[in-house]
């Protein structure tokens, strides 16, 4: 996967406006801006998903723990909305990282116990919590010394806001151009645009988005 590298939004509008004449005139600092931004991501961040789910994955910060075989680990995450089961999980210990041995069933707890028990490594069952919707992280065996997990998981990003505008997005840049060209196309709604130059756009994302994601299988 390329990798992550930094932009932010307000590059993404400022590319997008000189799309077409018609754009150039909205004003830079409409909220309404920010709310196309943030329809445009999740417009293209859902194709995206679809197909390489894995370019969109991240490495949380060390979320702490308690530590102690058996408790659970409520996966609150900074980065954005999850999406999906996380990847891989690593716990932190002083003596450094191991990855955790994970399993989906809480009901084979205590036959994965009895599995993992002589690895040495932390072994947890990843379960989701539907009612208070959230993924929670079971504790089953060797988390004595484990003092922080970091998470591999799938994430949305984070809406922006008027004040985060200038605030450098955590996206791999080659998503840059097909963000723009999305970008631009939702402009194109409410500016004075020719339908034509709209369907045009249109085929634009998808061979900008397309370009991107065969990139990322390299």
């Amino acid at each position: 996967m390329p990798p992550t590298t930094s932009f932010t939004p307000q590059s993404v509008i400022n590319t997008a406006r000189l799309r077409h004449p018609g754009l150039s005139i909205l004003v830079l600092d409409d909220p309404e801006l920010v709310d196309d931004y943030n329809q445009s991501t999740r417009m293209l961040m859902t194709q995206v998903i679809k197909t390489k789910r894995e370019a969109l994955m991240q490495e949380t910060a060390d979320l702490a723990v308690a530590g102690a075989d058996g408790g659970r680990i409520d996966l609150e995450f900074p980065e954005g909305e999850l999406v999906g089961i996380p990847t891989a999980i690593e716990a932190v210990t002083a003596g450094g990282r191991s990855r955790v041995l994970l399993k989906t069933n809480i009901e084979h707890r205590e036959a994965m116990a009895r599995e993992f028990i002589d690895d040495g490594r932390p072994a947890a069952i990843i379960i989701r919590d539907t009612v208070n919707n959230r993924w929670e992280l079971v504790e089953v065996v060797n988390w004595t010394g484990v003092t922080a997990i970091s998470v591999f998981a799938t994430f949305f990003p984070v809406d922006v806001t008027v004040g985060t505008l200038n605030t450098e997005v955590l996206l791999p840049f080659i998503l840059f151009g097909p963000l723009v060209e999305q970008m631009a196309l939702q402009l194109g709604h409410r500016a004075d645009v020719s339908l034509e130059w709209k369907q045009g756009q249109q085929q634009e994302v998808v061979a900008s988005l397309q370009s991107a994601l065969t990139e990322f299988a390299l």
